[in-house]
């Protein structure tokens, strides 16, 4: 629920991403997702694991380097 509201957030002032403490929650929202999905990996759920993978890379796409 708290990484749907920030993403609204960010969606809605794109400049938000500019600032280096949202960059880093960002990234923290990222390693998090990242790191469930490897756990997923090793509990032989493949479908969850490349759902995560996918968000995850979409959110440091969206933080890091879409044009803004």
């Amino acid at each position: 629920m708290a990484t749907a509201i920030l993403n609204l957030r960010w969606s809605r002032n794109p400049l938000l991403l500019t600032d280096s403490l949202e960059k880093a929650i960002a990234a923290v929202t990222t390693a998090t997702y990242w790191s469930t999905a490897l756990w997923y990996m090793t509990q032989k759920d493949k479908a969850t694991s490349g759902l995560l993978t996918v968000i995850g890379g979409l959110q440091v796409w969206s933080a890091f380097f879409a044009p803004t």
